[in-house]
């Protein structure tokens, strides 16, 4: 799907600057806004055309991206050949389901995931800065076994480390 040309809504040329971007989406904007035009759905529709213009061209990673590729988002990505159903997905999910005995691996946060943990508290107390005990429980796939939940020796046998789940799940206290 093509995108619109952004610079063609705002009535300005491919070299315009960010100030000459920003006057003509104020001046648009002004004059298409839907408060100004209630119940005028053209205007509504110009208003949001000219706000989507102005969020692409305004950024300067997305006006790159529009000025080379077309997209603001950038190169669009192909999607690979359809394997008989698998939806052109990766490599391993064409296999997935004949590794590990057929155990489907539990995924466990990603490296580097934050953990986040919501807490009500008073507005005097976030104003002095309290410190509250946390609880918190990771899941993390199994080293042991690799998520797979059988023994890594080769044999089919459960894994001793994580009981056959493929995963671990780990405690811990944060004050």
């Amino acid at each position: 799907m093509s995108s619109p040309d952004y610079y063609k809504i705002l009535g300005l040329p491919k070299t315009a600057s960010e100030e000459d971007i920003k006057k003509a989406y104020r001046k648009l904007a002004r004059k298409f806004h839907p408060d100004l035009n209630p119940g005028n759905k053209d205007a509504e529709s110009r208003f949001k055309e000219v706000s989507e213009a102005n969020d692409v061209l305004s950024d300067p990673e997305k006006r790159q991206n529009f000025d080379q590729f077309g997209d603001p988002n950038g190169p669009t990505h192909q999607p690979g050949p359809d394997f008989g159903g698998f939806g052109g997905g990766s490599f391993e999910d064409l296999f997935q389901g004949f590794t590990g005995g057929g155990r489907p691996r539990r995924a466990g946060p990603r490296p580097g995931e934050d953990l986040q943990h919501v807490v009500r508290i008073s507005f005097s107390d976030a104003f002095r800065g309290t410190k509250l005990p946390l609880n918190i429980t990771r899941t993390d796939t199994c080293r042991g076994c690799q998520g797979s939940g059988e023994s890594p020796t080769g044999t089919r046998t459960t894994c001793t480390v994580c009981r056959g789940r493929g995963f671990l799940e780990q405690g811990s206290r944060l004050s």
